[in-house]
């Protein structure tokens, strides 16, 4: 099981240098509920949405 940080979640959502590998490490990952809220923080706008989240959030066995 690969535990996720923040920022690397916010690299991946981003493409920041680094998203790529970030990105093997999602199916399975795990993050946890202070990083969550750290996310969603740093990328909610008044009139955006999150589907990737709540895509990922909807996956069997979360």
């Amino acid at each position: 099981m690969t535990v996720l940080d923040a920022s690397a979640v916010l690299a991946l959502v981003h493409d920041e240098p680094g998203a790529d590998l970030v990105a093997t490490h999602v199916t399975g990952g795990t993050l946890g509920t202070a990083n969550l809220a750290e996310v969603m923080g740093n990328s909610l706008t008044p009139t955006s949405t999150l589907p990737a989240f709540v895509n990922y959030s909807r996956r069997p066995g979360w």
